[in-house]
């Protein structure tokens, strides 16, 4: 995985410091760990690919597929470096994962699963009420029943 980062780096001409000093890490922990076989640590790895948003973990931490993700039909963006929060890498991954171009989509296909979901809560709701009611009616029918019957006595 090191000698991958550090491939990117120069790729992206990126300087160890530039990253430490983005990254808010101390000066030397990813040089240190580049230069001398150390491992990173997983915060460090995260916050590497929030600061790549490009940078495919597949590819960082396996070695599988190309270095970079890829979007096929969509519009190239600028790429722009900075760390980005956990919601937001989190959003990416989303938008990637299920083939999207943008947060968009993503926003208008989990306002259908909530208006779908709505629709199922209410109709299930709905059905429990009617057994509800069905119950009830039930209920008053034995009670008037017994009452005719204690009348009876």
């Amino acid at each position: 995985m090191l000698g991958r980062l550090d491939e990117y780096l120069k790729l992206k001409k990126v300087s160890y410091y530039k990253l430490e000093k983005a990254l808010d890490v101390s000066r030397g922990s990813i040089s240190g760990a580049l230069k001398n076989g150390r491992n990173l640590g997983a915060n460090v790895v995260e916050n590497i690919l929030l600061y790549f948003p490009k940078l495919s973990a597949e590819w960082l931490l396996r070695g599988i597929g190309s270095a970079e993700l890829v979007r096929p039909n969509t519009l190239q963006e600028p790429e722009i470096n900075y760390v980005k929060s956990s919601d937001e890498w989190l959003i990416n991954q989303t938008i990637t994962h299920f083939k999207m171009h943008n947060k968009s989509e993503l926003v208008g296909y989990f306002e259908r699963l909530n208006e779908n979901s709505e629709k199922n809560i209410l109709l299930e709701v709905s059905n429990k009420l009617e057994k509800l009611d069905a119950t009830i009616a039930g209920l008053m029918m034995d009670m008037n029943e017994l009452k005719k019957k204690n009348n009876a006595l």
